[in-house]
């Protein structure tokens, strides 16, 4: 142990997260003779403390030194204590943390915090006994005489002693046997009953037990040796004492065998409640056999009329008739139908134990007044027999007015009017001040149920009436035919259902007017149907005859699963529209197909004979006819890509055709299967092209005749595009590689040159921007700026060297132009003569363009 100093600096050391700390009144060095002084000790109570008063800490974590004040009251828990720890530590348990579960609502608690309650209640009361046991509730006052001296039996004053105690035993028992007697369960339910026997037989045992010393007895026996009028009072006393301690003690015995089916009872579901009963009963019946106290009515009958105030008092807080008419109506009766279970259970089971009690020929059974034990359980099962009645009608019109009426009826008004009026049905149910269950109401509670009653036969019939209105406008003969259909099956009113069967000549009718609808827009649009986005002409066409086709077989087929409805006047009248319709759209879409497919069949190979590339310019029948025999002429640009748009068409109308389940024609299907490679073939050839014209477009005039011959070579390569390949060819890849080669070899070319040409261009442009004599060039005054005054010979001299000057420079770059001409001409002639005949005109070009630009030097110089 630890005192003083060193118990504050266990307590606030941060190397422990847990210990406590006391304070307490105490003689100083345990001498008893001492005055009392402040004790400090850590991290228990040492012995000096025991059955001292007490003020102690509990460190729950590091205690903050330098924290707030809340800081440190949530490091810390304190209080006190009084020389009797057992029963503070009761109080604490009854006054604080019992209340604390109580005050939650059972549903909150899951079912550990509820066993959790329970063992607290339990070690409460076995912590209120074992404080009686240690200080009693009545302690015997035992004289300090010994009864064991010689001559004890002729000392008057002794015995005189001795008698007056045992005068003062027999008063005390005598009292403590009143009270007992007078005492009663402290509530109604079978719980309160094994308390009131468990708390008797701990108070009249503290008090045996005394009775049982040594010392006690022993005075006892000396008193009856001399025959003490003391002891006559005493042994009636006692003998009183005696059985009701041991019946005490036999009848809590017996009853902690029922005390889990008592706790089921009281804070268990209904569904653990059913299946508590009958092994909760057996028990009974055991009790009823080997108990020596159990065994009569005065007992048996106030124990099973408590279970039944358990049963009916726990019907009533799970099942109160308002909050169980606002859940959902199933859910609603979910509940309704375990608590009656519950109520039929208990008179069932009871029963069955009785007739075993019977069988079994014993002479004791049980005929206990049944009206203590049923009345009330019965009349709330009569009672909770007109909320489930309710609850289902609630149910019922909750199917009723659902999601499928509503798609049958454009006036949705009247269905939210018939919602409303259900909904106040149970406003006056929900409403009542009084128990329900309470049979002082009954003739209140019947008034109501009747009225309940009443109402719904009003609101069937304005159901009815509604029914009958909403059928006449229907928008929809599928779906009043699956609300007839859905009714069917649904466990609405038998009134409601009744009349729905009555509605299937409407349907009919009503399908007849969609089937004419369907089949006059079909006569109106057949010869130009409306085609859906993206889809092609023949595919569309038959995908819309199929939309209108499946509309009206839809229903058919709902109706043919109704047996015998497609045989009435109005069902065959039905069907024979409808057949006729079919077989129109079968021959609209048959003849679609067959005339597409003849004539796949018969331009589909002509299409792929065409050639891959042709002019866009369609070229005149007369030039075509002045083209020599067996010679193919390049037709003017531009050129495109062949791919003509029935190609395509039949491919698109393949594939659609065939997700519609029709057999493609093997050419139509070859072509189709080809899809990718033809869009591949498109894109690269149309790629191409668009490179061809984007060189040819860059060329300058007087650049063309300088590349006839490249522009030749790519004409020759391009050709081939024209003829001989065509869309069935296996050498349209090389083809395709080819263009792209002399393409290549073209762009360089022509790059080239207009390099070449750019660099001669900069030199033209350089002679013709020249000023051989500037402003700038006369000697200027350092401070103004402005021109000085020179004579004639050194202006003459300034002039000529600056004109010199510029002339020197032009000359050099006029040098530069005769490398890039033979550039040119190995790029276009192959040779580097600078005197290529295939450069004549472009010689003349650039020579036209110097001979310019010096006149322009020259009269700007002027």
């Amino acid at each position: 142990f630890k005192y003083g100093d060193a118990a504050l600096k266990h307590i606030f050391d941060d190397a422990t997260t847990s210990g406590a700390l006391f304070f307490f009144w105490a003689p100083h060095h345990g001498d008893a003779e001492a005055a009392d002084v402040l004790h400090c000790a850590a991290p228990t109570m040492p012995p000096e403390g025991h059955n001292r008063r007490s003020v102690h800490f509990l460190k729950l974590g590091k205690v903050p030194m330098e924290g707030s004040k809340n800081e440190l009251m949530d490091a810390l828990q304190f209080g006190a204590c009084t020389a009797n720890v057992l029963s503070d530590m009761a109080g604490l348990l009854g006054g604080l943390f019992l209340p604390a579960f109580e005050a939650s609502k059972s549903d909150e608690l899951t079912p550990g915090q509820l066993a959790y309650q329970r063992n607290l209640a339990s070690f409460k009361s076995v912590l209120e006994h074992a404080a009686r046991q240690i200080g009693g509730d009545v302690s015997l006052e035992i004289p300090e005489v010994d009864v064991s001296a010689p001559g004890i039996l002729e000392d008057q004053t002794a015995l005189g002693e001795l008698e007056h105690a045992v005068e003062g035993w027999t008063t005390t028992i005598q009292q403590v046997v009143d009270q007992e007697a007078a005492k009663r369960p402290s509530a109604s339910g079978p719980l309160a009953e094994v308390e009131f026997w468990r708390e008797r037989h701990r108070a009249l045992s503290a008090l045996y037990e005394q009775l049982q010393l040594p010392r006690v007895q022993a005075i006892l026996l000396t008193l009856k040796k001399v025959d003490a009028h003391a002891m006559i009072g005493y042994n009636t006393s006692y003998g009183e004492l005696q059985k009701l301690a041991i019946e005490a003690k036999d009848n809590t015995k017996f009853l902690a065998t029922l005390e889990r089916h008592f706790k089921t009872l009281s804070s268990g579901t209904f569904a653990s409640i059913l299946d508590t009963l009958p092994t909760m009963l057996n028990a009974i019946r055991m009790v009823w056999i080997i108990s020596r106290h159990y065994n009569s009515d005065s007992r048996m009958v106030p124990l099973l009329e408590r279970i039944a105030h358990k049963l009916a008092e726990k019907v009533s807080d799970e099942v109160n008739v308002s909050s169980v008419l606002s859940l959902p109506p199933k859910q609603a009766q979910t509940t309704i139908t375990e608590a009656r279970a519950v109520l039929h259970a208990w008179e069932a089971t009871y029963m069955a134990t009785r007739q075993r009690i019977e069988e079994s020929g014993t002479h004791v059974r049980w005929e206990f007044d049944r009206k203590r034990l049923f009345e009330r359980t019965r009349y709330m099962a009569h009672v909770l027999g007109h909320l489930y009645d309710v609850a289902q009608v609630l149910d019922q019109f909750d199917q009723f007015l659902g999601p499928e009426l509503r798609a049958v009826t454009d006036d949705t008004t009247q269905v939210d009017k018939v919602v409303a009026r259900v909904e106040a049905l149970k406003e006056p149910l929900t409403s009542i001040t009084y128990n329900a269950f309470d049979r002082r109401y009954d003739e209140s509670w019947q008034s109501l149920i009747d009225q309940f009653n009443a109402n719904v036969a009003s609101i069937e019939e304005q159901s009815i009436h509604f029914i009958d209105d909403a059928f006449q406008k229907l928008r929809s003969a599928e779906g009043a035919f699956e609300l007839v259909e859905n009714f069917q099956n649904v466990k609405s009113r038998d009134v409601i259902n009744r009349q729905f069967t009555t509605l299937y000549d409407e349907v009919m009718e009503q399908y007849m007017k969609e089937l004419a609808a369907i089949h006059g827009l079909f006569d109106q649009h057949k010869a130009k149907p409306l085609i859906y986005e993206n889809y092609p002409p023949v595919a569309g066409a038959i995908a819309w005859a199929r939309d209108l086709y499946h509309r009206a077989k839809k229903p058919i087929l709902k109706f043919k699963q109704h047996e015998g409805l497609l045989e009435t006047p109005e069902g065959l009248e039905a069907k024979q529209k409808y057949l006729v319709f079919a077989r129109a759209v079968d021959a609209y879409i048959t003849s679609l197909y067959e005339a597409w497919e003849k004539q796949t069949l018969e331009v589909a190979t002509d299409l792929l004979k065409q050639p891959i590339l042709a002019a866009v310019n369609p070229v005149p029948e007369d030039t075509r006819k002045r083209k020599p025999p067996g010679k193919f002429r390049m037709p003017p640009l531009p050129y495109k890509v062949n791919f003509v748009p029935e190609l395509a068409l039949i491919i698109k109308e393949a594939k659609y055709l065939d997700r519609l389940g029709f057999t493609i024609p093997e050419t139509a299907l070859q072509i189709a299967l080809q899809e990718d490679k033809f869009h591949g073939y498109v894109r690269d050839l149309s790629l191409k092209l668009s490179q061809y014209d984007s060189l040819i477009s860059k060329i300058a005039p007087v650049e063309s005749d300088l590349l006839t011959r490249q522009v030749a070579i790519l004409q020759r390569t391009l050709r081939s595009g024209f003829t001989p390949l065509n869309w069935n060819s296996q050498r349209v890849p090389s083809f395709i590689d080819a263009v792209q080669k002399a393409l290549n070899e073209f762009s360089g070319v022509v790059s080239q040159i207009q390099k070449s040409a750019a660099m001669i261009d900069n030199v033209v442009n350089a002679i013709k921007d020249t000023v051989l004599f500037q402003p700038a060039d006369l000697k200027r005054d350092p401070r103004t700026k402005r021109p000085v005054l020179i004579d004639v010979g050194q202006f003459h001299e300034t002039v000529e060297a600056t004109r010199t000057a510029r002339l020197n420079d032009l000359q050099q770059q006029y040098k530069s132009i005769e490398p890039l001409l033979k550039k040119v001409e190995e790029v276009v002639a192959s040779t580097a003569s600078s005197a290529s005949p295939l450069l004549a005109n472009y010689y003349q070009y650039w020579e036209k363009r110097l001979c310019n630009a010096i006149v322009v030097m020259v009269s700007t110089s002027l």
